[in-house]
């Protein structure tokens, strides 16, 4: 038979139906899942029911606003889905159904291809991944530092803002990771270049986006580390550590520049004075206590790692009669140990710690014995008098760093300076006019004037001073030091 318009479908698909076993109750569950009462027809003894108003549908439950018979005959049909919000399913969105430059710039998160500008930098800096920089080195040169643990596509763009890289240039710390498979930092030196850098791998490390797009790159000049107090002098900068911590080469340098070589200068904690005896029959008064040991090297070779250092404390001074000082402790680093300056008390003095071990002073009755020094042995004294410590060693490239005296004696130069691990004085018999001068301090003359007894010169490793015999008290001993010492321009 002939139709106008088109030919209508031969076949239809039957609608779901689900018939129920009536009862006297008012809720029944649907074999599927509906979230609109329109999407069922729901018939009672062959009469359709008004959605909303006789029944209302929730997920699979079916609400009847009247309670049926067990004689009743209840069926439901269910039509079909009504339009509503629609989302993405998890994992519904691939790659493949993205149409080719379809995502633009601006819906890219920063570090995940996105590029977010920064203001200008005119200082050192630490990068982020997705950021790009306009870096202004008209006032000297600038170093940035690429982030840590990057990831595969991370990307980070330099650009000479004033074009001037090739007089003061950019310098790209590394911070553990590798460039185009080198652990050297990058100097930029092209003057008006822009840089983008993208991660790849452990191996790789970081990958100029376009290869020759860095038209010079290489070893930086100098070694970069951090740690510690820093300070300059002259060409070298200085990392102290008056307490323990991290000594952190980012970068090294070339051979011009120092390459990996440092230096470092460990001392140990000095060790506290001993207390003698007082009154008729008394045998001693406290010696001084050793002074720490030193470990020197001019010329280390660094990599670009972080080092553990270690600053021993000094020992702490002690109170009662013939009592013996406490030891002080090793300061380590670098694979070295400078180690602890000894207590003691009564006639002969402690020793100073490895690897100079030298030992201190003995006396005579009435007298104390001076501490051991990283340079000298100590002396011991008779009667009233003190006895001094030995003399510490002069340092003049950690000059800045060191004590003012050379050891625990009242006739040392107060104007010299870099001397570390001065063994301590010993007490004197005679009370407070004899109180006894500390590793490393700088005191001219007899004290007559200190509430107590001093101690080693703080972070020099010098020995406590001992206690004289009208007040039992002995010095403490000087903390130690680390100090480490690099050429930076």
């Amino acid at each position: 038979m002939g139709y106008i318009g088109n030919t209508p479908a031969d076949k239809y698909q039957t609608l779901q139906k689900q018939s129920f076993t009536t009862s006297a109750t008012t809720s029944y569950t649907l074999s599927y899942s509906v979230t609109n009462p329109q999407e069922i027809a729901l018939f009672i003894n062959n009469v359709r029911q008004n959605p909303n108003s006789s029944y209302t549908v929730s997920g699979t439950t079916l609400t009847l606003s009247s309670a049926t018979a067990s004689t009743d005959v209840m069926y439901a049909v269910f039509l079909g889905k009504s339009v509503g919000t629609i989302g993405v399913p998890a994992g519904g969105v691939g790659t493949s159904q993205i149409i080719n430059g379809s995502v633009t710039s601006e819906k890219l998160a920063e570090g995940a291809g996105g590029i977010s500008w920064q203001t200008v930098k005119t200082s050192d800096f630490t990068a982020e991944a997705g950021k790009a920089y306009w870096v202004n080195t008209t006032s000297g040169a600038i170093s940035a530092t690429l982030p840590s643990s990057p990831s595969l596509g991370d990307t980070i763009i330099f650009g000479d803002y004033a074009s001037t890289f090739q007089t003061n240039s950019l310098t790209i710390l590394l911070n553990g990771e590798k460039l185009d498979g080198s652990t050297n930092s990058a100097i930029i030196a092209t003057q008006g270049t822009v840089v983008t850098l993208v991660y790849i791998d452990s191996t790789k490390g970081w990958l100029p986006s376009v290869k020759g797009s860095v038209t010079e790159y290489g070893q930086a000049t100098f070694i970069a580390a951090t740690g510690g107090t820093i300070t300059t002098d002259g060409d070298y900068k200085f990392h102290q550590f008056t307490t323990s911590g991290t000594f952190a080469v980012q970068s090294l340098g070339n051979a011009s520049g120092g390459g990996s070589t440092i230096e470092y200068l460990i001392v140990g904690g000095g060790g506290s004075g001993g207390t003698g005896s007082v009154g008729v029959g008394a045998q001693s008064n406290g010696a001084g206590g050793g002074a720490g040991g030193i470990q020197n090297n001019t010329s280390f070779t660094a990599a670009v790692q972080s080092y553990s250092l270690v600053v021993g404390a000094g020992g702490a001074g002690v109170n009662p009669q013939n009592a013996g000082g406490n030891d002080g402790n090793n300061s380590t680093g670098f694979g070295a140990t400078a180690g602890l300056g000894n207590n003691n008390s009564g006639m002969t003095g402690g020793a100073s710690g490895t690897p100079q071990s030298k030992s201190g002073g003995g006396s005579s009755s009435y007298a104390a014995g001076g501490g051991g020094g990283a340079g000298a042995n100590g002396s011991g004294a008779s009667g009233n008098n003190v006895a001094n410590g030995g003399a510490g060693l002069q340092y003049s490239n950690f000059s800045t760093f060191g004590a003012e005296a050379q050891s625990g004696s009242f006739s040392a130069n107060p104007t010299a300076n870099g001397f570390f691990a001065g063994g301590g004085q010993g007490g004197g018999a005679g009370g407070a006019q004899y109180r006894a001068a500390g590793g490393g301090g700088a005191a001219v003359g007899n004290d007559t004037t200190s509430a107590g007894f001093n101690a080693g010169v703080v972070n020099t490793g010098g020995g406590g001073a001992g206690g004289y015999a009208e007040n039992a008290k002995s010095g403490n001993g000087g903390s130690g030091v680390v100090i480490v010492r690099y050429k930076f321009q």
